[in-house]
């Protein structure tokens, strides 16, 4: 008797619809924060990083990867282009990246992300070392021993 064995990145029907009724409900929530809070808002970015992740569980990166997109730029505007916030996202931005093998715009995301943590807590944090693991897993060159992108070499890289 063979098993029908799931993939790890598959989804069941059950979870695809429990996850869409999340999605749906999540999306049902934007025109009040907006109202309230703002497009250029942390509560407006925390909306977005539940959609965000929502949609990335769904396999959805190509919307994820927009989203992640505007976390940082809303990361940058209201807690400064040095934050941990905006290390986080930019470090979600990595990833979305490269689950679409952007692999360009992962490599400066993730790096980008190294330096602010490198910057707060020195190389051999933990917070760095997870961040290098990522780099790892992602394929980023260097990622063991680079020193990351300063702001001004991020936005450079971005033109």
């Amino acid at each position: 008797m063979t098993k029908n064995v799931k993939l790890s990145d598959e989804l069941s029907s059950e979870e695809r619809l429990k996850l869409r009724k999340e999605e749906v409900r999540i999306r049902l929530g934007e025109d009040d924060i907006v109202e309230k809070y703002g497009k250029v808002s942390l509560q407006y970015a925390d909306y977005l990083h539940k959609l965000g992740g929502n949609l990335h569980k769904q396999h959805d990166y190509e919307q994820s990867y927009v989203i992640s997109k505007q976390i940082v730029e809303i990361h940058e505007k209201v807690d400064g282009p040095e934050s941990e916030n905006t290390a986080r996202a930019l470090g979600n931005l990595g990833s979305a990246s490269y689950r679409l093998k952007h692999a360009r715009e992962c490599e400066v995301a993730m790096n980008r992300a190294l330096y602010i943590w490198l910057q707060r807590y020195g190389e051999n944090s933990k917070e760095v070392l997870l961040h290098r693991g990522k780099m790892l897993t992602f394929q980023v060159p260097f990622g063991k021993t680079s020193m990351g992108l300063s702001y001004d070499d991020y936005v450079f890289n971005e033109l």
